[in-house]
């Protein structure tokens, strides 16, 4: 993170590969964050699926059988990554970080489930994640064409627009 201030605003296109011994999905879309643990993500399909958290709860909508699935959001890793001074503190009190040519890589456990951040070198910027869901599959998530401290309309974090 580049800046600590508190309301940092992200938007850009993301990437995420699932996997798991069944299934190598790969989906992908548009998305937009406000720390601390706002995300809305329209995904790139037929359907427009949606993914959002407005700061306690997370719903998926995947807008194809009028139902939607919704979780308490501190229920899931999305409440850590998506919490920027958890992150500041985190990254801060870990001894081994993982550097390469183009990014730093933290790793941390949290509720027996391993948790990998990923940060642009240069502009410190996050840049990605890996996360087990709850279906245990391994999920990479990559942002890239990212814009920041936008002026974002925070009632796009309004749950009940993507509630059928």
């Amino acid at each position: 993170f580049s800046s600590r201030r508190r309301h940092t605003r992200l938007q850009g296109d993301w990437s995420s590969d699932v996997c798991s011994s069944d299934l190598d999905k790969i989906e992908d879309g548009r998305c937009t964050i406000v720390y601390p643990k706002k995300i809305l993500c329209i995904y790139n399909d037929i359907y427009k699926k949606v993914l959002v958290s407005n700061g306690k709860s997370l719903v998926i909508n995947p807008n194809k059988n009028n139902q939607y699935y919704r979780y308490n959001l501190e229920q899931t890793p999305l409440h850590l990554i998506l919490d920027k001074d958890f992150i500041i503190q985190k990254i801060d009190s870990i001894q081994n970080k993982i550097i390469n040519e183009n990014f730093l890589l933290f790793e941390f456990e949290h509720e027996q489930s391993l948790i990998s951040i990923y940060f642009d070198k240069a502009s410190l910027n996050i840049i990605g994640w890996t996360t087990t869901d709850i279906y245990q599959n391994k999920v990479e998530t990559i942002l890239s064409n990212l814009e920041k401290n936008l002026d974002i309309d925070l009632n796009i974090f309004l749950i009940q627009k993507y509630i059928n």
